[in-house]
């Protein structure tokens, strides 16, 4: 009686397994989907020195569907070293319009990677919000987005020190952790 039932099991985790494999397969010989536009140069970007506080600019998000929805922002200011050493964040306060503003209530989830722009030049991308308020958030800068990630050569070594490195499984812990006396 169980091998009756197990026959339909096995061809069903055959068959799981078959059309994992084939979904797999047609995924990477496919390849990444061309652009719509394809880019021939990369968009003129405005300086971070320049994004001083009080600067006025634009950015476009979607809501729904694909189409672009203008939002208007003020830069407030910069934390240094925001996201990492030698990678600063740069807070907006999303102003409006408020037809925006009534449908999103600022920056909100979805939103990251949206381009923004002070005087027709690429500024950055939102990538942040703050809980308190969404009206406030923060942009990564255009130059720190559009260069391959790694620590900047002048504060590598500061990084590497302040980079945490997991510990082996089973300790040592430090004498100082009270959770996890040392061995």
């Amino acid at each position: 009686m169980s091998d009756a039932r197990s026959a339909p099991r096995r061809r069903l985790g055959w068959l799981a397994g078959a059309t994992t494999f084939l979904l797999l397969a047609s995924m990477l010989a496919a390849g990444p989907a061309p652009a719509l536009t394809p880019c021939t140069s990369p968009p003129a970007t405005i300086s971070q020195a320049k994004l001083t506080p009080g600067t006025l600019g634009t950015g476009l998000t979607t809501l729904d569907g694909t189409t672009p929805v203008p939002f208007d922002f003020e830069v407030v200011g910069t934390i240094p070293d925001g996201w990492m050493l030698g990678l600063d964040a740069i807070v907006i306060h999303v102003t409006g319009p408020s037809s925006f503003l009534d449908a999103t209530g600022g920056v909100f989830f979805g939103m990251s990677g949206s381009p923004t722009y002070v005087n027709g030049k690429l500024a950055g991308a939102v990538s942040g919000v703050f809980w308190d308020d969404p009206t406030f958030g923060v942009l990564t800068p255009a130059k720190a987005s559009s260069r391959s990630w790694s620590p900047p050569r002048a504060h590598r070594s500061a990084w590497r020190a302040r980079s945490v490195r997991p510990r082996r499984c089973g300790g040592p812990w430090p004498a100082s952790s009270a959770s996890h006396p040392p061995r």
